[in-house]
């Protein structure tokens, strides 16, 4: 069942708005399927890695040991999900900063991709592409995916944050830094619509 759902998100938010992207700028459908198959690639292979190495500097910045991690999902052995960084918390502050580092990050990467693909200053339609899945896709996939799983049950980061932050904020982060991410993407098609400007 989680294959399922994590397999429709990516449809919903990596793929879908790529695809939509492309299409309101104008490009030849089999040049943005290249390019969307190209940039989905490129999201798999630095999503985990972005999300681990922010656990990592949340760590570094508090003072908490690592224990172990995984940085990236072992593609050579067949595994494209795992990713993971144990470490010991001696607080709660320093598991609240870990934790929730990569979301902060996400916020941080919207507001960078916004500013980036507003100025129009990128005429390549695959690095703007590069652009919106870096700095937009992959935040809003990953706050939602990782907000999601924990609404349904899973014992994951957010799991954390409730423990240390407790249920009302832990539920706030998540549905705001999902809106946040949503509402980006939505002025990003507003721009790319009104104002096609990627060759």
């Amino acid at each position: 069942m989680d294959d399922v759902i994590n397999t429709i998100e990516l449809a919903l938010l990596i793929i879908l708005p790529l695809i939509v992207f492309y299409q309101i700028t104008h490009k030849s459908y089999k040049l943005y399927v290249l390019y969307v198959v190209l940039l989905y690639l490129i999201w798999l292979a630095t999503y985990s890695l972005l999300h681990e190495l922010c656990h990592a500097f949340g760590c570094l910045i508090t003072g908490a040991e690592i224990k172990d991690y995984q940085l990236i999902p072992h593609f050579w052995e067949g595994d494209f999900k795992t990713g993971y960084l144990n470490a010991d918390f001696e607080n709660g502050y320093q598991s609240f900063i870990s934790l929730t580092a990569p979301y902060f990050r996400d916020l941080i990467f919207l507001f960078i991709g916004y500013i980036l693909l507003k100025r129009k200053k990128i005429i390549n339609s695959f690095i703007n592409g590069l652009v919106i899945v870096l700095f937009v896709l992959s935040p809003l996939y990953d706050v939602f995916n990782n907000y999601f799983a924990f609404v349904l049950g899973a014992r994951n980061d957010f799991n954390g944050i409730k423990g240390t932050a407790g249920y009302f904020l832990t539920h706030t982060i998540g549905i705001l830094f999902t809106l946040a991410g949503i509402y980006t993407l939505w002025r990003v098609f507003l721009l790319y619509k009104k104002y096609p400007a990627v060759k």
